[in-house]
């Protein structure tokens, strides 16, 4: 499940169920109120491949880890690690 981290610290976060292969943006970022729960900057969506790929496919809903938000990613294209 996709989680909300910022870049500038928390990049490439490692899950301990998912691999993060790519992020996006939220709406607004950087004024955004997605913040990174660890640091309080703000934050990019980290996804899964599952989830990357429904992004890349026009999905802009996505649903977090926790389920108890689910945020709207902007139109810029997703960012993969390469």
């Amino acid at each position: 499940m996709a989680l909300c981290r910022c870049i500038e610290e928390h990049s490439w976060p490692r899950g301990k169920e998912n691999i993060y292969v790519a992020y996006v943006y939220p709406i607004g970022y950087p004024t955004t109120a997605a913040l990174c729960p660890l640091c309080q900057r703000s934050g990019v969506i980290w996804l899964n491949e599952d989830e990357a790929n429904a992004v890349e496919a026009g999905q802009r809903i996505i649903k977090m880890k926790t389920n108890s938000v689910w945020l709207k990613a902007d139109d810029r294209p997703i960012v993969r690690r390469t």
